[in-house]
């Protein structure tokens, strides 16, 4: 090839790696996100229309609920932050170091901010909020997904649910509530038709502390499992679901085997033993089945 040849082919070749990269600059653009009120007025209407899907999945009608719009320093702050009981994080923390469920090294404070930092949508205080950086509403089937999940716990507010007091117990009663709105997100996933039930799966790409990961994420991989055994329990319905929540589940137990919801098997009562020496009673807990599992 002559030199006049060479030159030529390199004029093609770089006009055309031009022209790519002035495609692919405006492909970026025009995928880009939308923002202020233009996202959320297109939030606004896909939790209209995610209203609709819910309802007739459900069958009920679940109320209008005002949507706000945050960004993640805005989560961490109030809803990490300012929930933060420095004492009840201290004495946390020791437990699980003092059972080597995580190393020495380990904040948990800082572990609790990281995990609220990735939320990307919640129900707080009535109203449902999506965080910016992280709900994307140009995909719109699985935002949508994400407002079924978020409008189960609308509907949640009809039932007057106990306060549990035990880390145990409060796990049982979370597991219902986030296992109910997920496997709605799930069916609405499906075509509206609840999926089978399936192997409760652990791993996980968080890089939160592996035992820390798991006792998080209970409540949504056994709870949609749990909430799958009370739909299928009798003539497969959602009645079953909702009757639920008059006699919630009390125990991690109860939700890692429905048997034992059924049979309303509860907690056995254990004597504490007292105090005795130097030794200063800091905490009496009910850790539960699952927790002895990650141990």
């Amino acid at each position: 090839m002559n030199l006049e040849k060479k030159k030529t082919v390199f004029l093609v070749c770089l006009v055309v790696i031009l022209l790519v990269s002035v495609f692919s600059v405006r492909l970026l653009l025009s995928n880009e996100r939308p923002q202020g009120e233009e996202y959320k007025a297109l939030a606004e209407q896909l939790l209209s229309d995610a209203r609709e899907e819910f309802e007739d999945i459900r069958g009920v009608s679940v109320r209008e609920v005002t949507l706000e719009v945050v960004n993640q320093s805005w989560v961490i702050e109030n809803w990490g932050k300012a929930y933060a009981d420095f004492d009840e994080i201290r004495i946390e923390e020791n437990i699980y170091k003092a059972l080597f469920m995580i190393s020495q090294a380990v904040n948990l404070y800082n572990v609790k901010l990281e995990w609220t930092g990735s939320f990307h949508a919640a129900k707080w205080q009535g109203k449902i909020y999506v965080v910016e950086e992280k709900f994307d509403v140009t995909n719109e089937f699985k935002a949508k997904s994400t407002f079924v999940h978020e409008l189960t716990h609308i509907m949640q507010e009809n039932y007057s649910l106990p306060t549990r007091t035990t880390f145990d117990g409060a796990k049982a009663l979370t597991s219902m509530k986030e296992g109910d709105a997920t496997l709605m997100a799930d069916t609405f996933k499906n075509g509206g038709v609840v999926p089978p039930s399936a192997e409760v799966r652990i791993p996980s790409t968080s890089s939160l502390p592996e035992s820390i990961d798991k006792l998080n994420r209970f409540v949504y991989r056994y709870g949609v499992e749990f909430v799958k055994a009370l739909y299928n329990y009798n003539d497969a319905s959602w009645e079953v679901v909702n009757e639920a929540y008059a006699n919630p589940p009390r125990t991690t137990e109860q939700i890692m085997d429905p048997k034992k919801y059924f049979a309303q098997e509860d907690a056995l009562t254990v004597e504490a033993a007292s105090v005795t020496g130097d030794w200063n009673l800091t905490k009496t807990e009910r850790f539960g089945e699952y927790f002895i599992f990650v141990m």
